[in-house]
């Protein structure tokens, strides 16, 4: 008699505002198949309604062996101060509020980025850029308060609010 698979099953991210998107990663056996159809050992996926996802993968080894791992995935509505539609949306800013790292998704293919974060008198507190097109933001240094984060590319500009909370 065989020994069943070690299957885990993991994801990039634990939690997520919905309409997000994670990847999830098996490993431990030979194939996979996911509770969402997909038959891959890593599979990206949008969470649409702000509920808690579980995904169970079952994972096939070469002796035929199965067994199955999960991964659970909190999708909050992350409405802060306003839950934006992307569609026209230069980036996509989360969590927001936040009391720490601030993520900045660009929905461009720009090759020059730059996300300022100002506080409300309009000095700029923080600067990153890049051709990167997703930054991250470490706000923890920074004061409980409202904040502007402006991301200039290099056909548009766009401003956000951001509360930040301890």
């Amino acid at each position: 008699m065989n020994n069943k698979p070690a299957v885990t099953a993991n994801s990039n991210k634990n939690s997520v505002c919905k309409g997000e998107s994670v990847t999830l990663t098996a490993g431990g056996a030979s194939t996979y198949s996911w509770s969402n159809g997909s038959a891959a050992a890593v599979t990206n996926v949008t969470l649409p309604v702000d509920v808690t996802y579980i995904y169970t993968v079952t994972g096939t080894d070469i002796n035929g062996c199965i067994e199955t791992a999960t991964v659970m995935v909190v999708s909050n509505k992350c409405s802060g101060i306003n839950e934006l539609d992307n569609s026209g949306s230069l980036f996509h800013v989360y969590p927001n509020p936040t009391s720490g790292v601030l993520t900045i998704e660009l929905n461009n293919n720009s090759s020059s980025n730059t996300a300022e974060v100002t506080d409300l008198c309009g000095r700029t507190v923080m600067s990153v850029s890049g051709k990167e097109s997703t930054f991250k933001i470490d706000m923890h240094h920074l004061a409980e308060g409202v904040y502007y984060v402006k991301v200039i590319s290099e056909h548009k500009t766009q401003v956000i609010k951001v509360v930040k909370n301890n």
